[in-house]
């Protein structure tokens, strides 16, 4: 595992653990959006580094392919879609599986 890879996953670690919980709240209430995508910016800003330097195959896949997840999500989230905004959130085709596989075996995942 590359030290990239390790730094980037743990910058990521805490903004998927906070939209964790913020997922079960946009439920009940829209107030939650405006952090959620704040989250969600971190995420992208992330993404946005790329995969130079990092070796792994599933990162680089994440890299690859979830630009357009995680703007999906975004978009939900920034139109005020609670529903739409869980949808492209959660499952094997949502934008957050991927990253959990791209940091599989990092620390904390």
């Amino acid at each position: 595992m590359s030290d990239i890879r390790t730094e980037r996953c743990e910058a990521l670690r805490p903004l998927l653990l906070e939209s964790l919980g913020l997922i079960p709240r946009l439920l009940g209430s829209a107030d939650v959006l405006p952090r959620f995508l704040d989250v969600v910016d971190g995420i992208l800003a992330v993404h946005a580094l790329g995969d130079a330097g990092i070796e792994d195959p599933l990162y680089r896949h994440w890299i690859a392919t979830g630009g357009p997840s995680l703007r999906r999500l975004r978009d939900a989230a920034a139109a005020g879609d609670r529903r739409a905004t869980i949808a492209a959130f959660q499952g094997q085709d949502g934008a957050m599986f991927p990253i959990g596989q791209g940091c599989s075996g990092a620390p904390g995942y």
